[in-house]
């Protein structure tokens, strides 16, 4: 239930189930790395693209595919999903910053003798 104010309002049963099982569905999601580079290109801000449009493969229950609601929460989630991917370049990176600066830490605690603790 949300609290509004003075005014006590809830969602409805069906709302919530549909979001549920659009998230469900949306971890078997992914766009393929040909649409996910021209994504990227595009700045990764257009939601509504056909990208995200959930196809009968992807969907647990086909006949939720004539529900807008499931629709649009779908799309929505797959689209976030995506926005927050990261390319393979991106993890190598930030592991050999990491590596970098565990080795500048372990190195100035054995210039400066780390036994003072």
């Amino acid at each position: 239930m949300l609290l509004c104010g003075d005014r006590l309002t809830a969602q409805t049963a069906h709302r919530d189930s549909v979001y549920e099982i659009a998230k469900a569905d949306v971890q078997n999601f992914r766009l393929n790395k040909a649409d996910f580079k021209e994504f990227r290109e595009s700045g990764r801000n257009k939601a509504q693209s056909d990208y995200f449009k959930p196809i009968a493969t992807n969907v647990s229950n086909s006949q939720l595919l004539q529900d807008s609601a499931y629709v649009k929460t779908y799309r929505h989630l797959a689209f976030m999903k995506t926005k927050r991917r990261r390319t393979t370049a991106y993890y190598i990176l930030a592991t050999i910053a990491g590596i970098a600066a565990l080795v500048i830490i372990v190195s100035f605690i054995a210039d400066y003798g780390g036994g003072g603790f």
